[in-house]
């Protein structure tokens, strides 16, 4: 029990310059469930002071210890239980987005954060049950990523190194080989850009990681780019498919009910909503004049209504005609061949119940017929509600 006792504190003495004191360490034991006097842990830490490079500062009063300035602690850092929930957390929510050389480094500290809530039974173990993380709207499930391609991407990113890709274009599905100077990693929701610019281009683009069929990494450091700001670029609504460069003064009324969230998730900084009436709000923004932004209004369909700008009103109001157009033909289509039916229904011949006169039977037999024994009837209109007048 002592041996993993003096292991136990050796873990908790931290890398200089952080300290501690023989209190702090008992503290740290009965908060674990375990009862050790204030002269046992001053006993551990001389013994452990002799055979370690850990520091003692005898000048103040409690005195504190660390690892000396310079050196690597033998075993990892102890874990709170709050760095602890904070590893798990990190290893849930953004494995993803961290470099392979990064997780490599930080996977004992992952099974450290295991073991110290595994031995918990309070809330803070509890924690990781009751947090996750989805993206709004419509969840489509993305396109795997080849894991060749993962690491090559992420450690031409990290080391800022050139690589070759072939990359296969979302219009054409053409393939084709580039090499990439890559300057960011971007999350929208469950897609991941690479933002980079070809060859000797100095436009930045955003390539799907998903569409990357192959890569290699190459020894060359990627060109500089003087200027690019990440943010920047994300805030000009770069990774939307951009209309046009300029930003729109966007006006548009929608019902209360649907766009209420408007107030608290805010279109741009200068948002400013208005109410109109009982049930309609009018809202302004400056905003990038992209396809995302088209596909958002149109999903509010008969709940919204474009004001402005007038270019972006006449282009709703031509799509709302061709689309309010297109349902119309397929209902005529529809009806049509059952309103001909209906029609054909009202002149069948049925053993009726009053028959029509002799000359027409006579006609009907002699035109091949039914014989003069099969009576038709004259059926009402009023029978058959669904079948149209004449």
């Amino acid at each position: 029990m002592a041996q993993s006792d003096q292991v136990r504190v050796l873990q908790l003495i931290p890398p200089w310059p952080r300290r501690v004191t023989a209190a702090d360490i008992q503290k740290a034991f009965l908060e674990e469930g375990v009862e050790l006097t204030d002269r046992t842990i001053r006993r551990y830490l001389t013994d452990l002071t002799v055979i370690y490079p850990i520091h003692c500062d005898d000048r103040t009063k409690p005195h504190t210890y660390c690892w000396a300035k310079g050196t690597t602690p033998v075993l990892p850092p102890s874990l709170d239980p709050q760095m602890a929930l904070a590893f798990k957390l990190l290893q849930t929510h953004a494995a993803q987005i961290l470099p392979a050389v990064t997780l490599q480094h930080l996977q004992r500290y992952f099974e450290h954060a295991d073991k110290a809530l595994a031995n918990r039974s309070d809330a803070l173990q509890r924690w990781p049950e009751k947090i996750r993380v989805t993206p709004a709207g419509l969840q489509l499930e993305p396109q795997p990523v080849d894991p060749e391609v993962h690491g090559v991407v992420y450690r031409a990113v990290f080391e800022e190194r050139q690589f070759e890709a072939v990359y296969q274009n979302a219009k054409n599905r053409e393939l084709k080989t580039h090499v990439v100077h890559p300057r960011a990693l971007v999350d929208r929701g469950r897609r991941r850009y690479l933002l980079c610019n070809l060859g000797s281009g100095t436009k930045v683009l955003p390539l799907a990681l998903w569409r990357i069929q192959s890569a290699r990494l190459l020894d060359e450091p990627r060109a500089e780019l003087p200027g690019f700001d990440v943010d920047a670029f994300i805030r000009g609504g770069n990774l939307g498919v951009q209309v046009s460069a300029e930003f729109l003064e966007l006006r548009f009324r929608v019902r209360k009910e649907a766009g209420a969230y408007l107030h608290d998730l805010r279109l741009s900084a200068d948002q400013a909503i208005v109410e109109d009436g009982a049930d309609w709000l009018v809202v302004s923004a400056k905003v990038a004049d992209t396809q995302e932004l088209r596909a958002w209004l149109h999903g509010f369909a008969d709940e919204v209504e474009v004001l402005g700008p007038p270019k972006l009103r006449e282009e709703f109001a031509m799509k709302t005609r061709a689309t309010a157009g297109r349902y119309e033909l397929t209902a005529r289509r529809r009806i049509a061949p059952l309103a001909s039916t209906r029609w054909r229904c009202c002149a069948w011949p049925t053993r009726g119940t009053r028959s029509t006169t002799s000359s027409t039977r006579r006609a009907s037999t002699a035109a091949g017929g039914l014989p003069t024994s099969a009576r038709t009837s004259r059926i009402s209109i009023s029978e058959f509600p669904g079948c149209p007048r004449p």
